[in-house]
């Protein structure tokens, strides 16, 4: 592997430099929404520390380390495994955000030990025994096929590889569950909003529904698109339209409408918002694939020294009961 030819400082102060041209030169909208906290120093350095404490939690070093980061969304967190030595691997199932990240890496021109490429975190297109490690950082809580992720994730690490998984959407926790439910539910009925809980919304998945709907069945009445988006609730757009055929053609309703407290699905994008998980129950279904795991209850602070950090790491060790107050979870599931 080649090491990084650039310090992660090196990288951030370009990567800073290139998110503040004028010209945007085509990139999406949101990747500057997305990447605008990174901006700050303070923030970055934040990314910086939590890598790390991902890989001290799994007693791994982060050089040398062969990654796939599954859900890799526009490669932040790729980058920067990737500026500490690990030969990184990234998919996302949106094709938007891998472009994206293979334009701003050729405008940047790094030489970085990256590859990312358009996946599906259900059916991982990689041998058996690959990876030393598989990332899902703020990612698990959108695929739509969990089980299938995990038993890929074991497949495709070799022996004494690790799963590591980060997320912040703690189902143990009842505040973060009451938050959750209202982000899909505006999420699913809008109205649009710039940020709602540091959520972008730029249209309801009812009315996404509805477009997709108007434009296969155009035929059908404004009345019937509208009573359909309703009733195709958690679809996405291939489901929307196989279902919709079969009403027109056998009368048979879609009978999905929505739920509260069932997680809110992108029909275009075709994954969850995001999803709630007990990561008690997730350690769980691991042990049964074959892995040996432990969740750990995060309070935040990542990195931090001194009474915080102290404070922390009792807090973890306690985890089992001090998740239903944790603000996010981490597991370490280890392949033996």
């Amino acid at each position: 592997m080649t090491e990084p030819k650039k310090t992660i400082d090196q990288y951030w102060e370009e990567f800073v430099d290139f998110l503040r041209r004028p010209d945007r030169n085509g990139y999406p909208d949101f990747f500057y929404h997305y990447t605008r906290h990174i901006l700050q120093r303070s923030s970055f350095e934040k990314y910086i520390l939590n890598a790390k404490y991902l890989f001290e939690l799994s007693h791994r070093p982060i050089a040398g380390a062969k990654i796939l980061d599954v859900g890799c969304g526009f490669g932040i967190d790729s980058m920067i495994f990737a500026s500490l030595g690990a030969d990184v691997h990234g998919i996302d199932v949106n094709p938007d955000w891998i472009r994206t990240i293979h334009a701003y890496l050729a405008d940047l021109k790094w030489d970085l030990p990256i590859e990312t490429k358009v996946g599906d975190a259900s059916k991982l297109d990689y041998p058996d025994d690959t990876f030393d490690v598989v990332l899902s950082v703020e990612a698990i809580s959108h695929y739509r096929d969990v089980d299938n992720f995990m038993a890929e994730a074991f497949r495709v690490l070799r022996g004494g590889g690790a799963l590591i998984i980060s997320d912040g959407n703690n189902g143990a926790n009842p505040r973060i569950r009451t938050k959750t439910y209202e982000i899909w539910r505006r999420f699913e009925h809008g109205p649009p909003a710039e940020s709602f809980h540091s959520h972008q919304i730029k249209q309801s998945f009812v009315d996404m529904r509805s477009e997709i709907i108007a434009k296969r069945f155009p035929d059908l009445s404004p009345s019937e698109i509208t009573d359909l988006a309703k009733d195709t609730f958690g679809m996405g757009d291939k489901e929307i339209i196989a279902t919709v055929a079969d009403y027109i053609e056998n009368g048979v309703k879609p009978g999905s409408p929505f739920k509260p407290g069932v997680p809110a699905f992108n029909p275009i994008k075709n994954d969850y918002i995001e999803r709630l998980f007990d990561p008690n129950e997730l350690v769980g279904q691991m042990k049964q694939i074959g892995f040996e795991a432990k969740a750990y209850a995060h309070f935040g602070g990542a990195g931090q020294k001194g009474l915080i950090g102290t404070a922390n790491a009792i807090l973890r060790a306690f985890s089992p009961v001090t998740m239903q107050v944790a603000r996010a979870f981490k597991i370490v599931a280890v392949k033996p």
